[in-house]
């Protein structure tokens, strides 16, 4: 039996929140363990919980997506950080990656981007979705 993926999903819509929690909770490798609707909301659970990785949105309320993820880094440097975003704009994929994350998934792409993001950070290796650039991760 493989260990099971923790995660922790932040978006500010409930039906992102919800769609992923269900696609995610059902492919039986990975569990999440909670949602969170802003980024100090998903600061603090994944303070609280130290989940392998945080899937969250960069466009969030009551603070800055970069500056979440490098609080993150610092304060639990062992949960990797997935940006789910809908947000193709060379600069953001580059500021993610710059603060931190170790993926980037773009909203329309395939669920299957999302779920291979997860298992590869988790792994230690760098995602991005199949429509971005590998300019930012160095393939």
């Amino acid at each position: 039996m493989t260990n099971t993926i923790t995660v922790v999903v932040a978006d500010h819509y409930q039906s992102v929140r919800d769609g992923l929690g269900t696609l995610l909770n059902g492919l039986g490798d990975i569990e999440v363990l909670g949602s969170a609707v802003d980024a100090v909301e998903a600061f603090t659970m994944t303070r609280q919980l130290c989940p392998d990785v945080l899937v969250m949105d960069i466009a969030m309320p009551k603070m800055n997506g970069f500056a979440v993820v490098e609080s993150i880094r610092r304060a639990v440097p062992e949960t990797r950080i997935v940006i789910h975003s809908m947000y193709e704009k060379e600069a953001y994929i580059h500021q993610a990656f710059s603060a931190g994350a170790m993926g980037y998934v773009l909203k329309a792409a395939p669920s299957t981007d999302i779920i291979n993001a997860i298992r590869c950070v988790a792994g230690g290796e760098y995602f991005t979705s199949s429509t971005v650039r590998s300019e930012f991760t160095g393939d």
